[in-house]
């Protein structure tokens, strides 16, 4: 991660579509078994979130970033 996200580089090449898309298949996978997905459920919701706000090409580490500016915290940059 430190390449990625502390460099604030957040290019490790996997876009943030396709990590909610796992989300999705993870969360609707675990509602089927009869498992109780509240974490999943949170988990899924902030990506979707990520993914309206930067869009489903950018790429899955600069959720970081949003959350940085959305609790109104940065960190240095390596």
């Amino acid at each position: 991660m430190m390449q990625y996200v502390v460099s604030k580089l957040f290019n490790s090449g996997f876009n943030l579509g396709l990590m909610r898309k796992d989300i999705l298949i993870a969360t609707s996978l675990a509602k089927r078994l009869g498992s109780k997905t509240l974490p999943g459920e949170a988990l899924l919701k902030s990506w979707t979130d990520a993914e309206a706000k930067l869009g489903g090409m950018a790429d899955h580490t600069a959720i970081f970033h949003m959350l940085e500016t959305d609790f109104g915290k940065e960190t240095e940059s390596v």
